[in-house]
């Protein structure tokens, strides 16, 4: 998910303005339900909008639901609506995340399985694959991170290794696995619908 910083306040400056908890982020939301934000170093930043293929590919990772629904009835895919605690003062809002038993709000999870994002075409794509997927790997129970291309076919994939560390595997075609799940998708239904240029 894109990001930008809010006129109202700037995650650079911590000493410019108060941090946020993530009571008062939530309680942010109840009162700006139409903003598109997230939490960063106990700053709301906005994000920004999606391009129409981020979208598409996006909804496309949602249909594990209906593998979910069969076979592990406890776990959701939950769209980029829902967020992710990643730090004390710090939610994420991934394109997709699989949530099972539900810890946090109804509206925040800290206990996310997998979370995916679709890299931006040019704005943020280097953030996402640097410094926000560090952030996802120091998140306990995140077990696997989704990076998709959206200019073309390619999906990384980071799998917290059994013993330690983290494992890389990169897709451009055929059957895509999401381990901690025991779900395989071809990369093209990943992609369906999808134009490039």
């Amino acid at each position: 998910m894109n990001t930008m910083t809010l006129p109202i306040s700037s995650f650079s400056d911590e000493k410019q303005v108060n941090k946020m908890t993530i009571p008062e982020f939530l309680a942010h939301l109840e009162r700006y339900p139409n903003q598109r934000v997230e939490l960063i170093n106990g700053q709301v930043v906005a994000m920004a909008g999606d391009t129409l293929n981020h979208s598409i590919i996006s909804g496309n990772c949602l249909d594990v639901k209906f593998f979910l629904r069969q076979h592990k009835p406890c776990c959701h895919v939950c769209n980029s609506d829902f967020g992710i605690q990643t730090k004390e003062n710090q939610v994420r809002y991934p394109d997709f995340s699989i949530v099972c038993d539900i810890k946090g709000s109804d509206k925040i999870a800290n206990n996310p399985l997998v979370v995916g994002e679709v890299l931006s075409e040019k704005s943020t794509a280097l953030f996402d694959q640097t410094e926000k997927l560090a952030e996802y790997k120091n998140v306990h129970s995140i077990q696997e991170i989704f990076l998709i291309a959206q200019t073309h076919k390619e999906i990384v994939v980071h799998r917290r290794g059994k013993f330690f560390g983290w494992e890389t595997e990169v897709y451009t075609q055929g059957l895509v696995e999401f381990a901690s799940i025991g779900y395989t998708v071809d990369i093209d239904e990943i992609y369906a619908e999808v134009e490039f240029e």
